[in-house]
């Protein structure tokens, strides 16, 4: 008899069904909800059970369920009321939404794909796999899963009826989101089942197969192993063993707090963290570029409250952090948004150092160019935010500045720019870098001469020590005398007449060595000697001079 004839009504009385075993049916309770068909001529339960039922062997409970006595003789106009689970289904296909490392049936699966009864699905360590299902639904298969799609059907006038089978791993769904009436879903294990209508919930082997876990993180679901069944509330999970008694619902750990001071990283390494779990023995970290987390980029378990990250794309993404205890339970989420903005990356800076000091007068800047980079925007300032600029300029095809810096504090920083879809794209700032640029050692006084010798003074800081050199050659490339003394003064053996040129540099006590001055000339002139080389000394007891040729 064609299913137009007939007239159905749906009927609730409870909001959780609890999954039936797949072994022999059980009595069915009265309040499951129904199917209700009305009687044709001639209708029979043998054949409306083989137009109807999806096992048309059950044909035996629909008579038990409906306490007829006559399965060939059925009152035409009556009603026949059947248990929408039982109903025989159309064949429907979920989507790929997003595949890493996942294959179907042994070939890569990739968004767009169409998943079917009968497929076997597998993650890698590091891959995942999200689909949608025809009413909404998400299942994600995290790394390392192996799942088969025993059952997907679309059934006459009520909601998708799915089963997924676990043979490894971990899946996590959300079952109907829209609440379509008369949907369930059903995930097993070999130790295992756990369905619902509507809800958020976990379901986990571990490697080894002799544990499965059931997590719920809202609504409820019914946690069947073996012939035990627990209600598991939101905020709660079980875990079943080979003696197929789940253990008794325990509270999942509360979800961390994640610490994003400023929601933003704008460097390709950083870090995400998060205030650690006191029962915590790990933490699963998942990163997608969405708030539904459909397109997980990441999925990963550490052991600390904190993740290092690279090769990240620059963009916008979530990231949800839950903790897990010590039998494996995954507890309940905290999900925030963040930036990435590391792109073009900062040039490597050469020279200064980033903590250093400079003498006053002209200070080199030098960097590394990277790769397809001929932009860069220098900042120099007073101050470290960078309100009290003293030099900001945006520098083409060079990769290097000389500007002259007085004595005082300065903070630095640069950027790489890049033109992108016709646009300036200006990349993070370096790292702060802070010079310190101190004054160049004064010059010395005019020299004194003795008899024998010849004396500097100069004025300097404490604790320094200085580098004197004097040299008849103003490049001072030749014939160099170099002295070395712990304070501002220096006498040395009176050099022979003619001119001469001094510089002098100085050496802090952290091992700064500022640049040597600018060469300061003096003159040496000629003496008259006795002869066993005293000089000869005027009225005033100074040595007569005479001019050098």
């Amino acid at each position: 008899m064609m299913l137009k004839q007939a007239a159905y009504q749906w009927m609730w009385m409870v909001p959780l069904i609890a999954l039936q075993a797949v072994a022999a049916p059980a009595p069915v309770a009265k309040s499951l909800p129904v199917y209700t068909y009305q009687i044709q001529q001639k209708d029979t339960v043998y054949d409306l059970s083989h137009q109807l039922l999806e096992n048309p062997n059950q044909w035996g409970q629909v008579v038990a369920f409906n306490h007829i006595r006559d399965p060939k003789r059925l009152t035409p106009g009556s009603e026949l009321k059947i248990p929408i689970a039982w109903l025989k289904g159309t064949p429907v296909k979920a989507t790929v939404v997003n595949g890493r490392l996942a294959s179907g049936n042994g070939k890569p699966l990739m968004a767009g794909d169409s998943i079917a009864e009968g497929d076997n699905l597998l993650t890698e360590k590091d891959g995942s796999l999200v689909l949608r299902l025809p009413d909404g639904s998400q299942v994600l298969l995290q790394g390392g899963s192996q799942v088969s799609v025993d059952k997907l059907r679309a059934r006459p006038s009520a909601g998708l009826s799915s089963k997924l089978k676990l043979q490894k791993g971990r899946v996590e769904t959300h079952a109907n989101p829209d609440k379509v009436p008369n949907t369930n879903m059903e995930v097993s294990t070999p130790l295992s089942i756990a369905g619902v209508r509507g809800t958020q919930f976990r379901v986990a082997l571990d490697e080894a197969g002799t544990h499965a876990s059931g997590e719920v993180t809202e609504g409820e679901v019914g946690y069947q192993g073996g012939k035990s069944l627990v209600s598991l509330p939101a905020g709660f999970g079980s875990q079943v063993d080979g003696s197929g008694v789940p253990i008794k619902p325990i509270a999942l750990l509360a979800a961390p707090t994640l610490l994003l001071p400023d929601a933003a990283y704008d460097r390709v390494l950083f870090k995400l963290s998060w205030q650690a779990i006191e029962q915590a023995a790990a933490y699963r970290v998942m990163i997608a570029t969405d708030e539904r987390f459909t397109h997980v980029v990441l999925s990963t378990v550490v052991t600390e409250p904190t993740l290092k990250l690279t090769d990240l794309e620059d963009g916008h993404y979530w990231v949800s952090v839950r903790a897990i205890d010590a039998i494996g339970l995954e507890g309940l989420d905290s999900t925030a948004l963040f930036k990435l903005k590391a792109r073009p990356e900062p040039p490597f800076v050469l020279t200064p150092k980033m903590v250093a000091k400079a003498t006053a007068g002209n200070v080199k800047f030098e960097w590394g160019q990277p790769e397809g980079i001929h932009q860069y925007h220098f900042q120099l300032a007073t101050s470290t935010d960078f309100s009290k600029l003293v030099f900001d300029e945006m520098v083409t095809n060079t990769t290097s500045l000389n500007p002259e810096l007085k004595e005082g504090q300065y903070y630095w920083r640069l950027a790489s720019i890049r033109q992108k879809d016709s646009e300036v794209d200006q990349g993070p700032y370096s790292d702060l870098g802070s010079l310190l640029v101190r004054p160049a050692p004064s010059l010395p006084s005019k020299p004194i001469e003795t008899a024998n010798s010849l004396s500097f003074n100069w004025k300097g800081e404490a604790d320094q020590r200085f580098v004197v050199q004097l040299s008849d050659d103003k490049a001072f490339k030749e014939n160099v005398l170099s002295f070395s003394t712990e304070t501002p003064t220096l006498t040395i053996p009176r050099p022979d007449a003619g001119e001469w040129f001094i510089r002098i540099k100085a050496i802090d006590p952290d091992g700064f060595e500022s640049s040597f001055t600018k060469p300061q000339k003096f003159m040496i002139y000629r003496r008259l000697v006795t002869s066993d080389g005293q000089p000869v000394l005027n009225g005033q007891g100074e040595p007569i001079t005479a001019p050098t040729n």
